[in-house]
């Protein structure tokens, strides 16, 4: 229902992103409901507003899930080179993801980092402050300190000379 709500109000605003965002989960929880039809118009809807935007990431940012009724949509000869290319990105950041944890689990005795730590881990291990690696995470300054000390809480150090040299040891950085 509150979806619904979601997609009068995106459709009567012209709210084109939010449309495509809001059809793709209708058509996910649709799906789950097992009300296929229903998916599928939501999910074509969805899919070629998209292609006209130009707008791929909420497709990404869902992952395998939507790509099964991406598939489906495919075989009816909707947008085929359009979910190609979803398809192609989706496989792209699953196995960098997929890649990430495993290697991290491993290496680092079970200390897991988050995506973002891991981009601000590479770019401190670079050299930048945390006002540079902030403007070039589109974050704030406090963030930076937050990630820092979280990871330094991970890895129980104290200082972030400490925590370069037992990340580097650890090779999750060079």
């Amino acid at each position: 229902e509150i979806l619904i709500t979601m997609l009068d109000i995106a459709s009567s605003s012209h709210l084109d992103c939010q449309l495509v965002e809001i059809n793709l989960l209708l058509s996910l929880a649709l799906q789950k409901m097992g009300q296929e039809e229903a998916s599928m118009e939501k999910l074509k809807a969805a899919v070629v507003l998209a292609k006209k935007l130009g707008f791929i990431r909420p497709f990404v940012e869902a992952g395998k899930s939507a790509m099964v009724l991406l598939n489906s949509l495919k075989e009816k000869g909707v947008a085929i080179d359009f979910i190609d290319e979803i398809d192609q990105l989706i496989i792209k950041v699953s196995d960098k993801k997929d890649t990430a944890l495993h290697e991290n689990i491993e290496v680092s005795e079970k200390v897991v980092l988050t995506e973002r730590e891991l981009e601000t881990l590479e770019l401190l291990a670079s050299g930048l402050r945390n006002k540079e690696i902030a403007n070039a995470l589109f974050v704030s300054e406090g963030t930076i300190k937050k990630h820092v000390y979280n990871m330094g809480q991970k890895f129980e150090t104290s200082s972030r000379v400490d925590l370069l040299n037992r990340t580097r040891q650890l090779g999750l950085i060079q």
